[in-house]
C-alpha cells in the first residue's frame, strides 16, 4: 500500500538546452539520459524547496524560484552563441 501526504505540491521547470547548460554549469551530455532529480545536480535546491514549502501562496513560491534561478544565472557562463542559437 502506498502512503502519501494529504497534500503534495509540485513545481516543475522546463529549460531549453542553453538555459539548462547555464543553470547546471556543466554540459548536458555529462548528465546522462532520462530524467534527473534536481537534488543530484543543483546544489542548494533543498534549501529553496524548504523555503517554498513554508510559503502559503503559490505566487510567492514562483517568485522565490524565479529569484533563485536569476541569481544562479547571473554568475553562469554563457554557452557559445552559435550553439545557443542552434539549440533553440
Amino acid at each position: 500500500m502506498l502512503h502519501h501526504p494529504a497534500r503534495c505540491d509540485t513545481l516543475g521547470i522546463v529549460l531549453r538546452p542553453a538555459g539548462a547548460y547555464a543553470l547546471l554549469a556543466r554540459p548536458l551530455g555529462d548528465l546522462g539520459p532520462g530524467r534527473l532529480d534536481a537534488r543530484d545536480v543543483l546544489p542548494g535546491i533543498d534549501v529553496l524547496a524548504a523555503r517554498c514549502a513554508g510559503m502559503p501562496r503559490v505566487r510567492d513560491r514562483f517568485a522565490a524560484v524565479a529569484r533563485w534561478i536569476r541569481s544562479r544565472l547571473a554568475d553562469a557562463r554563457a554557452p557559445d552563441p552559435a550553439i545557443a542559437s542552434a539549440s533553440g
